[in-house]
């Protein structure tokens, strides 16, 4: 026998609802247990963290004196051929804190364009890594244009470390800078070292 329905239906899916993170002190979600990437602390103020990295670097940038502090290790993918920087600092002063944690890719890992970047590393064994094997085009640790970079701890790795292209000041009081070609290079700007070790494991 053929059975009908006495009324017409229409089955819909029932919308996920959406998930607010809760994050501890550590930045990991009691909810869904995922890792906050980074958090932002304004002067004396709580942390505020954020799921990615990026999304931390563009609060921090309208703040001012934040620190973000990086709470995982991010090994960031990209294509040299499209894109030229992994993570962009184009606004703002500010303090990144390593915490222990690396930062790689095979690009300029940060690029700082427009904005006053302070590296440091609460911990030990934080490292800012460009993975560049050579090629057409050199890649650095930290790519600085009209902007400033100083150095006070943790550890930089590439071909170059630290690589002005233009007039901006870089100052080193700390850390190690560690780079296949050179440590840092500079266009037209001032360097100050304070402190730090330089090594550079071959030469062009």
């Amino acid at each position: 026998n053929d059975y009908k329905a006495s009324v017409d239906f229409t089955i819909t899916e029932t919308p996920a609802e959406e998930h607010t993170h809760n994050y501890d002190e550590t930045g990991q979600c009691s909810g869904c247990e995922s890792q906050a990437e980074a958090s932002v602390t304004i002067a004396d103020g709580e942390p505020v963290f954020y799921e990615t990295i990026a999304a931390a670097i563009n609060y921090a940038q309208e703040k001012t004196d934040a620190v973000i502090k990086v709470l995982t290790n991010l090994d960031i993918t990209a294509d040299p051929t499209e894109v030229e920087a992994a993570l962009l600092f184009s606004g703002g002063s500010f303090t990144l804190d390593l915490n222990g944690k690396t930062i790689s890719s095979p690009v300029h890992t940060l690029a700082v364009k427009g904005a006053e970047l302070t590296i440091m590393d609460s911990a030990t064994g934080g490292t800012i890594q460009s993975e560049s094997t050579g090629g057409e085009s050199i890649f650095a640790a930290v790519a600085l244009t009209n902007g400033a970079v100083t150095l006070n701890s943790g550890k930089l790795e590439g071909e170059y470390t630290i690589y002005s292209f233009d007039a901006s000041p870089i100052t080193v009081t700390g850390g190690t800078l560690q780079a296949r070609y050179c440590t840092i290079y500079s266009e037209s700007g001032t360097v100050t070292v304070e402190g730090g070790n330089f090594i550079t494991t071959e030469t062009e």
